[in-house]
């Protein structure tokens, strides 16, 4: 009888140990399980791990976003070179431009100094002698006084 007692004590413990493991070990094999997952539940069912879970819809907008995450990003990287060229571009353009004001204006300047240098040296050198007003002035005096004298001279010979 005792042995009796103890067969069943031990088939009981058995019993109440395998039931209870085989019952609870899934569960805590799926709370433990690695790694990201996506289970689909249905209405008032258990969660059986730990953490978030999405709807349907969700699921499916996260999916979509994280496909169009490369290209929003290359979309926006575009979008930057874009804009950085044509802020290059018009730096440049504004660049180039004040040089050929430059370029213009210091032309300007040295053809007004040409011009200055060049009616300087014209009033430095002056013309030579035969071609001054002066010459030709004291010339035609000096002709006109020969003229007067030749002729007073011619007069005073025919009247002699």
């Amino acid at each position: 009888m005792l042995k009796t007692k103890l067969i069943r004590w031990i088939a009981f413990f058995t019993s109440f140990f395998f039931v209870g493991f085989v019952s609870l070990y899934p569960v805590t094999v799926l709370a433990d399980s690695p790694g990201k997952q996506i289970i689909t539940l249905k209405k008032g069912a258990h969660a059986p791990f730990a953490g978030t879970l999405f709807s349907t819809e969700a699921a499916a907008n996260l999916a979509v976003e994280i496909e169009n995450k490369d290209k929003q990003c290359k979309i926006k990287k575009d979008q930057a070179i874009e804009l950085l060229s044509a802020k290059h571009k018009l730096q440049l353009d504004l660049k180039i431009a004040e040089l050929d004001t430059f370029k213009y204006k210091h032309e300007q300047i040295l053809e007004i100094k040409n011009d200055q240098i060049d009616f300087l040296e014209s009033k430095f050198h002056p013309a030579p002698w035969y071609e001054t007003g002066e010459f030709w002035f004291s010339m035609g005096l000096v002709g006109g006084i020969l003229v007067t004298i030749a002729a007073g001279y011619a007069i005073g010979q025919a009247a002699d």
